[in-house]
Parts: structure tokens; C-alpha cells; sequence
């Protein structure tokens, strides 16, 4: 059973974020893979060990379906990722679907598009993506 708290946390966040596009885009400690490594081990182990080293798609849904029993750490960071991802999206989501579209889901090919369409991606992307690097 989700928390309805966090649930509607992330509701918010995610409308006030998709709702304010214009607003200057504030740097937001991007979350990183490494930190969510540390923060979540033991949840993905107690959780969701099936999908441990196969997906990491797979892996977050799992741990999204179990965020009740989730480490206080690991639920911090898992919203710090929804709140990055509703950033991102706000800032770079029309970019990302016309240049790196057949990437998503793909951390490592998403970021390659990324590095290799900068130039393309509009003033409101290059802003957001400098500012959480």
C-alpha cells in the first residue's frame, strides 16, 4: 500500500512543475545513479532481486509498487528522481522526443543522444540540462 502522502507529493510536484513552464529553471541536485545504487540495495534485494541486473525499468516500477516498505533513503531519493524527471521533461520533454525518442528507458544511449544533439535541443533545454549536469 503506497502512502498517500508521497503520492501526492509527487502529484504536485509534477503539476506545479508541468503547469509553471516559463519560470526560470532552478538547478535541483540532479539524482544519480550511484547514490540510488547506495540508497535502494537493500530494497531491490528484499523487493525486487528478479530484476536486480536485467532492467532498470523493471527495477523502479518494482520498487514504486513497493514504496511503503521502502528505506526512508530510498523513498528520498526515488522523489528526488520523479521531481528531476517532471523537470526535465517541463524543460527538454519536446527535445527529448524528437531527437532521443527511441531511447527512453536507455540511460546510457539517452545520455549519448543527449551529448550529441545538445546543440539542437532549444534555449530552454541547454539552460536546464547546464544547470544539472
Amino acid at each position: 500500500m503506497q502512502k498517500p502522502g508521497i503520492k501526492l507529493a509527487l502529484q504536485i510536484t509534477l503539476g506545479i512543475v508541468l503547469c509553471l513552464p516559463n519560470l526560470p529553471v532552478q538547478a535541483i541536485n540532479p539524482p544519480r545513479p550511484k547514490e540510488g545504487q547506495q540508497a535502494c540495495r537493500s530494497d531491490v534485494i528484499a523487493h525486487c532481486k528478479n530484476y536486480a541486473f536485467t532492467n532498470r525499468s523493471k527495477v523502479r516500477q518494482c520498487l514504486t509498487e513497493h514504496q511503503s516498505e521502502l528505506s526512508g533513503a530510498c523513498r528520498d531519493f526515488l522523489s528526488r528522481a520523479a521531481a528531476f524527471e517532471a523537470q526535465l521533461n517541463a524543460s527538454c520533454g519536446s527535445d527529448l522526443q524528437q531527437y532521443c525518442r527511441t531511447y527512453k528507458g536507455q540511460p546510457d544511449p539517452m545520455r549519448s543522444c543527449i551529448k550529441k544533439n545538445y546543440s539542437s535541443f532549444s534555449s530552454s533545454c541547454r539552460q536546464f540540462l547546464q544547470q544539472n549536469r
